[in-house]
């Protein structure tokens, strides 16, 4: 195996010499250019000339990442309000379903006349309390379920007629209106 090799040897010092000599040779022709404007460039000129291409384009890669960033975020932004919207259809739709159906029982909103007196006492007890009034009429008295609504008015000597709003639940007054105000709550 040695032998063979032997013959294959690269003898350094002549390669050198031959790589000087066409070095040489290379700077001593002429380099005629077909172009006027054409200039040449030096090796070293050439690689800062392409790093600094190469530096523009990593810049500009860098604006089209935040290009492609805010698309991404505007499509998340979207896609965010478009659950949310389903979200609340898909809430409405089961809200939607607990609302008693259209089977409404129809109750009679008038009350009795042994009732009717006993309401008109206690209207005129509370309205009373808080008015300092004698003379207190009831113009409307109705019931909707254990509540009972009743309308009407008192006479002050100054001012004359004023109007009232009293609500009863279970016999017991929740709330009362006197010119806007609001005395019970």
């Amino acid at each position: 195996m040695r032998n063979s090799n032997a013959d294959n040897t690269i003898l350094f010092i002549e390669k050198k010499k031959e790589f000087e000599n066409s070095k040489d040779n290379q700077n001593h022709h002429k380099i005629t250019i077909k172009d006027k404007n054409a200039e040449i460039i030096s090796l070293s000129s050439y690689k800062r000339l392409k790093f600094k291409r190469n530096h523009f384009k990593k810049e500009h890669n860098i604006n089209i990442d935040k290009s492609k960033l805010k698309k991404r975020a505007f499509f998340i932004i979207i896609l965010v309000l478009f659950l949310l919207i389903l979200a609340s259809t898909v809430l409405k739709q089961n809200s939607y379903s607990e609302v008693p159906s259209n089977k409404f029982v129809a109750q009679s909103s008038e009350i009795n006349k042994s009732d009717t007196s006993a309401y008109k006492s206690i209207i005129k007890r509370v309205v009373g309390k808080y008015t300092n009034a004698n003379n207190i009429s009831i113009s409307e008295l109705h019931k909707n379920g254990n509540l009972v609504y009743a309308q009407g008015y008192f006479n002050v000597p100054n001012e004359g007629k004023v109007n009232y709003d009293l609500i009863l639940q279970n016999n017991s007054p929740t709330s009362l209106i006197i010119n806007g105000n609001e005395y019970i709550k």
